[in-house]
């Protein structure tokens, strides 16, 4: 019932779905292999019942491109099915930004595919810029795991990768707002 709810405040038209047709989504999402007891499990219906036939099979493809099997995107759908609803380009873009840097590979964004999900310019660039100064001035011996780096808050990020280091080197600056977590960290050059 709490999930209904939430559907209900964030999602309403999704429920005025006819009965039929929302069976058919319930068992797409049983196909899935998710538990009917998972809390992801009414997001996946939402997900199915927000594209096409023809959209499913290319997002399908889409995650095959960037080197999912079949089972890692089963998987990734049970874990957040929402990722499903980012475009094409961006899981493209965020894919291409984190391969980038050395530092993740592809079997690092199939175990977390939520990491697709946050902005290139807002999250991702800023973060990365700051880790790669950091790395090239050996004041952090190894770089976060992509699961700690992805949901980290922006405050967070603050006080661990840029407040220990401001005394020692002046390169480094924030903006007031990142230190209330409402911007991202930008990096003098």
């Amino acid at each position: 019932m709490e999930q209904i709810i939430l559907v209900m405040y964030h999602h309403p038209r999704f429920l005025l779905r006819k009965p039929e047709i929302m069976k058919k989504f319930v068992d797409k999402v049983d196909k899935m292999g998710m538990d009917r007891s998972s809390r992801m499990f009414i997001h996946g219906i939402r997900i199915f019942s927000s594209m096409s036939y023809k959209t499913w099979e290319l997002k399908f493809r889409t995650f095959g491109e960037l080197g999912f099997s079949e089972d890692d995107i089963a998987a990734a759908f049970r874990y957040t099915p929402t990722v499903f609803g980012v475009s094409e380009e961006k899981l493209k873009e965020v894919k291409e930004v984190l391969l980038a840097t050395g530092k993740y590979n592809l079997s690092c964004i199939i175990n977390y595919p939520t990491s697709l999900m946050y902005s290139v310019e807002k999250r991702y660039k800023p973060r990365l810029q700051v880790l790669e100064m950091l790395e090239s001035k050996n004041m952090i011996q190894s770089w976060p795991k992509i699961k700690t780096l992805c949901p980290m808050p922006n405050k967070r990020f603050y006080e661990k990768f840029i407040e220990p280091y401001l005394d020692e080197d002046g390169d480094v600056c924030t903006e007031k707002s990142a230190l209330s977590g409402k911007r991202t960290v930008k990096v003098k050059n």
